[in-house]
């Protein structure tokens, strides 16, 4: 009968729409599907690349090669420094790695002072000792910045670097700053020690 065709007809044509609706809603739902699965992948990129970062800047990775390359620089600028504050007695050595117990190798920076009875730890050297090592180490390390930098290292500004030393020590450290002056254009020594 026509008037159960149009019915049928009828019901027919909401089935239609609803499924288009939900056709659009799918449509709409595969095309969100796809600005998230970009989003994911864009994070993935990123997180890989902050992964490389963080092993780059790890303790591994390029701070390691710095110093690497520095230590030996470092280690012969002090060692000529040292070399004329002490008459040749003195000797220091930067290590970067040590082996640890389990024996695996760790990172380290060590400095290992020695002299003419062999290696000793630094708190068992005098105060004047001490203080040539200091020296040593702390004028190596701006000849070290300033040539990086392109630059020389034309002045030397030593502040209270006497205060915690005795007369002795004292006239040792005026003797060690007339020895290393020659290396500098202005060597300026702030103190409020009178002698």
């Amino acid at each position: 009968t026509i008037t159960g065709l149009q019915a049928k007809l009828q019901s027919l044509g909401q089935q239609h729409g609803t499924l288009a609706e939900r056709l659009r809603l799918a449509e709409e739902a595969a095309a969100e599907v796809e600005q998230l699965a970009t989003k994911v992948r864009e994070g993935e990129r990123r997180l890989n690349l902050l992964k490389i970062l963080a092993q780059a800047y790890g303790k591994s990775g390029i701070p390691v090669l710095l110093i690497e390359q520095a230590v030996p620089d470092l280690e012969a600028v002090a060692n000529d420094v040292l070399s004329v504050l002490s008459d040749g007695r003195m000797s220091l050595a930067l290590r970067s790695q040590r082996e640890t117990k389990a024996k695996t190798i760790q990172e380290t920076l060590d400095i290992v002072i020695a002299d003419e009875r062999g290696e000793r730890a630094y708190e068992s050297f005098s105060g004047g000792e001490a203080m040539r090592f200091d020296l040593a180490l702390r004028i190596a390390l701006s000849v070290l910045l300033a040539s990086r930098a392109g630059a020389r290292c034309e002045m030397l500004c030593l502040d209270e670097a006497a205060a915690p030393l005795d007369e002795d020590g004292r006239a040792l450290f005026v003797e060690c700053l007339e020895r290393v002056a020659e290396r500098f254009a202005t060597v300026l020594v702030i103190t409020h020690v009178d002698s």
